[in-house]
């Protein structure tokens, strides 16, 4: 869960710390990861269970859009269903005209999948640095 690029790619495939005679510390029980491990553990497999049982990312067709100052925008459809995926890719906050977009965003509001809040995709959307948001329609 540490591993460094500079130190080759081996460093990036190291066994997951847990399980293991060696291992100083099980990093799959909460109790022991810190606070920034259980963070991206939640954030995985919050993601990874919403991946398992949607349909439109498993199965579906992908609509894609250039790269704008560094923000992507992507959708999977399938049959009724579509996802919309929207992230900053900057460590600035970015606003997004969302007119190039409508065709794929057929609501004015929608709930993101990961905060549970809801958004309003009318014209502008803000986001903040390297923010990814989800919407389901």
């Amino acid at each position: 869960m540490d591993g460094d690029k500079a130190d080759g790619d081996g460093c990036l495939r190291k066994d997951f710390p847990g399980g293991w005679l060696d291992d100083k510390n099980d990093c799959f029980k909460a109790d022991g990861r810190s606070q920034l491990q259980n963070e991206a553990y939640d954030f995985t497999r919050k993601l990874l269970q919403w991946r398992k049982n949607n349909e439109a990312v498993g199965k579906g067709t992908l609509k894609h859009f250039s790269i704008a100052h560094g923000t992507y925008v992507y959708e999977r459809a399938y049959n009724s269903m579509s996802t919309v995926v929207i992230m900053n890719g900057t460590d600035e906050k970015q606003e997004l005209d969302l007119t190039p977009y409508k065709e794929i965003l057929p609501q004015t509001n929608a709930t993101d999948f990961l905060s549970g809040r809801t958004v309003s995709l009318k014209e502008k959307l803000a986001l903040g640095k390297r923010e990814i948001l989800i919407f389901n329609f």
